[in-house]
């Protein structure tokens, strides 16, 4: 139900758009011409949650409840996207 309907992970995409936000605030007040290097930060979180955290939890859910196979080929991983109809 809510956003788990359309991702598996939507705490995870929010705390990736928290840190691409404060990106585009820096880039709003133009610190990013001076500290190109805080675009690594925001790159870094989306790599971490998708190529680490979402794998994990992935598992461990399908440890525990036999119907999230079903869950994980119609619910998008990380940013929340339509349902797939199977």
């Amino acid at each position: 139900t809510g956003l788990w309907r359309y991702s598996r992970h939507p705490n995870y995409f929010g705390e990736c758009l928290f840190w691409t936000g404060q990106l585009a605030i820096a880039a709003a007040a133009g610190v990013l011409s001076s500290e190109r290097a805080l675009v690594v930060g925001p790159a870094f979180i989306w790599l971490f949650f998708r190529a680490a955290s979402v794998p994990l939890m992935d598992k461990r859910s399908l440890e525990r409840r036999e119907d999230y196979k079903d869950v994980m080929a119609t619910t998008s991983a990380l940013v929340p996207w339509p349902t797939t109809v199977k």
